[in-house]
Order: structure tokens, then sequence, then C-alpha cells
């Protein structure tokens, strides 16, 4: 009875409606026995392989079964767009590619201050500020607190960018090339630092090299040593200078080197200066755009107009020394911590304390955002990729649609 009912289905027109199929099999295809169980379907996607649970005493598998067969000689723009439609518990959720900057596996970076210890007092900083109000410690991370983000990362995705600092200066630790080295080891891709660079010395270069860095990023913000003593105080200019020439000397092919300038008041008059001067010698120049870290500085973006989901909270995971993850990257003062890795995963805090306000952005509802988000303005310093574009219009929310999981992700589910 059941094989006469699936092929009169087969038989229907190709351009009868995927609705009507639904409806259709689950009036008059009867469940299969109880014994039966439960199965998981397996298929390709993008090339990425994909799985889908679904319950073999209810009708979804004979759904997405006759989905494939009726539709297998569909013309091409049709099974385009049936391919981007996925079937969970009978209804239907556009499905997304792969997009490492806004996906609800596992970050797209993750941030580890090897130490919070800093020997310079930057302009931009509000590190005086933050140690003035007990806010910000110095110290630096545990061996085996280390180890366990780094395993975490090279076991769920080693292809996650992977900073080796957040607030500290970590040239600073005599540990950060050991721990980078074992990163390495465990086949993580990327590893990176951002750095003062008032300590490259020879020695530390030569450190830098060996461990298998991949990036390095030098906090340079001037084109003149007059400039740079207002912006880097307590810094030396020719002195980073030499460090980063020594690099670009020594580093061989491997290690990517660039120099940045984060753009204020003081200094960015010599922009165009820096530029010319590092871009002669063939170094990739990274301007970083005026930020107030959450209005700790004057507002270099007032406009509340054309907001769109803050791209820092949906990309990046922050973790200080002591195993704290804060609200988000521009959080200097740890207002809202939503985790603690010394006794949770990544992963856990990234599907579970950090998607509540991911949605909120995700949505628009950003008057329900802590008040200290919503006043911020630094989400206009990060330009929102494709796929946030779409999810934005939509208004659609991780749980709302279904996004393809590479096969190289291995993540539990915490939802």
């Amino acid at each position: 009875m059941f094989l006469r009912q699936r092929h009169e289905i087969f038989s229907l027109s190709f351009f009868v409606s995927y609705d009507f199929f639904a409806g259709f099999i689950r009036r008059h295809v009867p469940p299969l026995p109880s014994n039966v169980g439960h199965g998981r379907e397996r298929r390709t996607h993008s090339g990425f392989l994909l799985e889908h649970s679904f319950d073999c005493r209810d009708a979804s598998p004979y759904l997405y079964f006759c989905r494939r067969l009726c539709f297998s000689d569909v013309k091409e723009t049709q099974r385009d767009k049936l391919e981007k439609m996925t079937q969970t518990d009978g209804t239907i959720q556009p499905e997304f590619d792969y997009d490492s900057r806004v996906n609800p596996y596992f970050p797209h970076q993750v941030l580890m201050e090897t130490t919070s210890a800093c020997q310079l007092r930057c302009k931009m900083c509000a590190r005086e500020s933050a140690l003035q109000k007990g806010t910000l410690k110095v110290g630096n991370m545990e061996d085996w607190l280390a180890q366990k983000i780094i395993d975490e990362v090279a076991a769920v995705n080693k292809k996650t960018r992977f900073w080796f600092c957040f607030f500290g200066e970590p040239t600073i630790s005599k540990k950060i090339w050991q721990r980078i080295q074992t990163a390495k080891t465990k086949g993580i891709e990327t590893t990176v630092i951002n750095t003062n660079g008032n300590l490259l010395t020879p020695s530390i270069c030569d450190q830098i090299i060996a461990c298998g860095l991949d990036e390095i990023y030098v906090g340079l913000d001037a084109a003149t040593s007059e400039t740079y003593a207002q912006v880097r105080i307590r810094g030396h200019y020719d002195k980073v200078v030499e460090g980063v020439r020594y690099l670009l000397k020594h580093k061989g092919d491997h290690l990517k080197v660039t120099v940045q300038f984060g753009v204020y008041e003081e200094n960015e008059h010599e922009l165009d200066a820096f530029k010319k001067y590092w871009q002669d010698l063939d170094v990739p120049v990274f301007i970083r755009p005026k930020l107030t870290w959450l209005g700790y500085l004057s507002e270099h973006n007032p406009s509340h107009e054309n907001r769109y989901p803050c791209p820092w909270i949906l990309d990046s995971f922050p973790i200080y020394y002591n195993g704290l993850v804060p609200y988000c990257i521009c959080d200097w003062d740890n207002r809202m911590p939503v985790g603690d890795i010394k006794k949770q995963s990544i992963t856990e805090v990234w599907q579970t304390s950090y998607r509540k306000w991911q949605d909120l952005h995700l949505s628009g509802k950003f008057g329900e955002l802590p008040p200290f988000c919503q006043q911020c303005r630094d989400w206009q310093a990060k330009k929102p990729g494709e796929t946030l574009k779409k999810l934005y219009s939509q208004k659609l929310r991780f749980g709302e649609f279904a996004m393809a999981k590479p096969d190289y992700i291995r993540t539990q589910n915490f939802n």
C-alpha cells in the first residue's frame, strides 16, 4: 500500500509546491512502526557534509526523500532555490553558506590574554583608569588554563584565528613563544599577536620567528618620534622601527609583519606619511578606525543612524588572563562578565551567554541591550559582511536559520 502511494506521489508534476507534498504525505503516508527508532541522514551542501537528525516514526524522512526524488530533474534555478531551504520538524528555514564571521558554532577569532601587564601608558588606552577603579588586574595566565584554551581551539576548529594577546603587551610574557609553538604543533593554522614593539630586540625577534607565529601587528601610530611620544607614552619610536626592520630582514616567507596606525586627533595629520614610508618598504599597513572603547574616549562616531548589528560581538571571543570572558572585546572594564573559561568551555559560553546578546543584535532589538552597549558607537568602526547584512535585513536570530557546517568544525550543541 505504501509503495503504491509513494509512486502516485512521484508521478505528480515537478511544479507542484513542496508545501503541498508535505501536507499530502502527512495525511496519507502512515508512520513507520514504533520499533524502527531514530536515524540520521547525511548529505552534502556546497562541498560541506551536513547532518540532519530525524525521528523515523514521523513522516519527515519521507518528506525529504520525496523532495530529493521529485525535484532531481527540475531546472537548475529551482534546484538551487530548494537547496537553500532545509526541513526541520516540518518547518522551512532559510539556509546560508558557512560564514566564519557570523556562525552559531564557534568564534571566528579567539583572543587569549597571556599577560595583562604593559610597560606603556598609551593615549588611547584605558589602563590607568581601569587600574585605579580596580576593574583591571595585572597578572599572567596560568599554564593549565592556556593549555585548556589551546586544546579546545585545536579540537574544535583549527582554522580559528588565535590571538595570543588581549589588553596586555604579549612580548612581556616569557611563556608566550612556547604556547604559540604548542598551538602550531596541534595544527592551529593562524596564530597572531598585536604588540607595541618596544621589546622587539634581536633576541625576541628570533624567538618570534622560531616559534612559528603566523602574523604580527606592530602598533606605531606615528611617522615621527615627536608625534609617537604624544600617543605611545613611555615608548621609543626609533627602537620600534629598528625592531620591525630586523623582523623584515630575518623572518623568511612564513611570518606576515603588518604595521598599524590607530587614528587619533594627535596623529591623524601623519597618516599619509606613515603609509608612504612603510609601503615603500613593501610592508602591509593596517589603519585602525577611531574607537571609543565603549565610551572611554571622545565620541568619534556620534550617530545612531543606520545602525546594524555589531560585528565585534558576532565574530570575536576575548578571554582575560584569569579566564573571565567580558561582554565584548571593547569592554575594558569587564562591566558584564559572561563566562569563566576556568569552569566552562569556549563553545558553551559562545552558544549560551554570548548568544543572548548576539540575537538581540541580529533582531535589531538594540533597546534591550545593556545601557553601555546601547550607547556605544564602536560598531561603526567595523563594516558588516554580506551574510550579516542578509541576516539583519530579515531580522533572523540564531535558531531561525540554518547554516552549513564545515566538516572540520566539531562542536557540542549547547542549545
